[in-house]
């Protein structure tokens, strides 16, 4: 299916998605340790170690689904 605009047709992708609330929550907290300061904030700058263990554990993770 394509959704027509005056430049470019879009494919429309439709996949259905099943969402664990818990799963996303603890996934969420997991990856902001990832570059977490001492004062309660972030820094998770680009190509920074923070960025590529964050990086590692997302594909850590999503390798564990399949």
């Amino acid at each position: 299916m394509l959704i027509s605009t005056d430049r470019h047709p879009q494919p429309v992708i439709s996949r259905r998605v099943l969402l664990q609330a818990e799963r996303l929550a603890r996934d969420l907290e997991a990856l902001a340790d990832f570059g977490r300061d001492p004062a309660g904030g972030w820094t998770r700058l680009a190509v920074s170690q923070a960025d590529a263990d964050a990086r590692a554990y997302v594909r850590h993770e999503m390798t564990a689904l399949g």
